[in-house]
């Protein structure tokens, strides 16, 4: 299970999409958009995107804060909707919950997306 270069979100548009209609779930320490399956994506394609801004903290912090919840989704890609758009906001209560703890909100709201 790797976190591929094919799987991030790259351009603004890319970004755009989920957070305007995508599905929204708050999640505490961050706030979980999915847009539905893409129209010819490959096959079970998911696709990550994550926004830390200033308000989390200085730079190690947001960047920490990036890698684990790209940890989190490449351990658990199966849990979302196949050729989906994901878009994870990041708030500045990130910091104050383990790795297990956030990893346990991620599951719950993707289990919800994935079954509305």
């Amino acid at each position: 299970m790797r976190f591929l270069a094919a799987q991030h979100l790259r351009t603004r548009a890319d970004f755009d999409r989920p957070r305007r209609e995508g599905f929204r779930a708050d999640c505490g320490a961050f706030i979980m958009r999915i847009y539905p399956p893409r129209e010819g994506a490959p096959a079970g394609q998911r696709r990550l995107g994550v926004i830390a801004s200033r308000k989390v903290g200085n730079a190690v912090k947001r960047n920490r804060a990036k890698r684990l919840m790209r940890e989190i989704f490449r351990l658990n890609q199966e849990c979302l909707p196949p050729a989906c758009d994901i878009l994870i906001i990041i708030r500045s209560q990130f910091d104050q919950l383990t790795f297990a703890e956030l990893q346990e909100r991620y599951l719950r709201t993707a289990k919800k997306c994935r079954h509305p």
